[in-house]
């Protein structure tokens, strides 16, 4: 093996790595940033940028770590955030996930945030639970009349809300403080990860609430996610783009792009499976597997999934000298190309055209095949599709 492993690293849950797994080269800049942000001046605010796939939970699970380790004895308060696990439907909802996280903590940072948890969640379940009732009732009825006068307007219900938020931002604030005044040296670190995999108008209300709460001393707020997929969320909502890339950057202090993957980074993957064993027959075409993937690792790790099942089917084929190589040419057909991949397994006589093209050696010879199986239309989107030839003739010449 190039590097030692560690069979979770390939369960497809995000862990913490270190030296002896990182398969994909993230500890060391992990490690740095650790140290960075350990002794920032706060509040402080970070965006961890990588596409989907790419491994932003596991950085942030590793930071954490080190962090962890960094602190020697000192007392930080690490909370992690997914806003994609809440049914969140507007800014107050936002905000309230956050502080209940927080309230949820054992230690005196939750003392002060329970019961203003308690009575927002109270005070919301009232409105939504007497808003209903009054709308049931209809605007004439006397009941409901009376509820809707005990509710106020919409306006007077933002109104409330507004001074929510105002009230539940001093007491986190407080609360804060009141955690850093025990020991001057604390931090609260808050991980914020899938953010990108929120609706546009959630992600934007989310952004909005660290703006707000992640202006409190003591505070780091460490963001995993797509710039441009957030960027775009941004336009939507606010439908100026240059407004929205301004928007991101005017929140986030310290910008970090996720290491760039090459081959050499994502070998062990492919390789070995999750017990550590070697993987039969991907060794010869780990470079082009690597690149027909993007060079990302989740990807990587769903085309181990799918050739692993492969190899496990009963099948004569095995004693076919050439079954690895077509496996795993039809591994990576399936999940780059899925529609092209189901018409080829549909029929035969697409397969056997398909593998003509591919032993075509001029446009002319591709053309001829065109000709000979013109009642295959799907046979032209195949020959005009480059890379999808090139990935066969590739793992062919291997």
């Amino acid at each position: 093996m190039d590097r030692g492993i560690d069979s979770q690293s390939h369960n497809g849950d995000p862990i913490a790595i270190n030296t002896s797994n990182d398969l994909y080269g993230y500890y060391e800049s992990a490690n740095v940033l650790a140290k960075t942000v350990d002794k920032c001046a706060t509040p402080f605010v970070v965006g961890v940028y990588g596409r989907w796939g790419r491994g932003k939970s596991t950085f942030l699970k590793t930071l954490k770590s080190e962090l962890s380790i960094s602190a020697n004895g000192q007392s930080f308060l690490h909370l992690d955030y997914s806003p994609w696990q809440y049914h969140l439907q507007s800014f107050n909802d936002v905000w309230i996930s956050i502080i209940s996280e927080l309230a949820s903590e054992e230690g005196s940072i939750a003392k002060g945030l329970k019961e203003l948890v308690k009575s927002i969640t109270v005070r919301k379940s009232a409105r939504a639970i007497f808003g209903t009732a009054a709308t049931l009732l209809g605007v004439g009825d006397a009941a409901g009349k009376a509820l809707k006068d005990l509710l106020g307007d919409d306006e007077a219900a933002a109104n409330n809300e507004y001074s929510d938020f105002i009230d539940a931002k001093k007491k986190f604030s407080v609360a804060i403080e009141n955690y850093l005044k025990e020991d001057s040296k604390r931090r609260v670190f808050i991980y914020v990860d899938d953010i990108d995999r929120c609706e546009p108008v959630t992600s934007v209300n989310v952004l909005r609430a660290i703006q707000l709460l992640g202006r409190t001393p003591g505070c780091v707020f460490i963001l995993g996610l797509d710039r441009d997929v957030i960027v775009h969320n941004l336009e939507k909502v606010y439908e100026n783009r240059l407004y929205a890339k301004e928007y991101l950057d005017k929140i986030v202090q310290l910008h970090v792009e996720l290491p760039i993957l090459e081959t050499e980074d994502l070998k062990n993957a492919l390789l070995f499976d999750a017990k550590g064993n070697a993987r039969t027959g991907v060794e010869p075409f780990v470079e082009w597997v690597a690149r027909f993937m993007d060079y990302n690792p989740r990807k990587v790790e769903r085309f181990c999934y799918l050739y692993d099942y492969k190899l496990s089917l009963p099948t004569k084929q095995q004693k076919d000298p050439q079954f690895y190589r077509k496996t795993v040419l039809h591994t990576v057909w399936e999940l780059r190309w899925p529609e092209l991949a189901t018409e080829i397994a549909r029929s035969r006589d697409i397969l056997d055209a398909t593998e003509k093209l591919r032993s075509a050696k001029t446009i002319k010879g591709e053309k001829k095949v065109l000709n000979d199986y013109a009642h295959l239309p799907i046979l032209k989107q195949i020959q005009a599709d480059r890379e999808f030839l090139l990935v066969f003739r590739k793992i062919y010449e291997i």
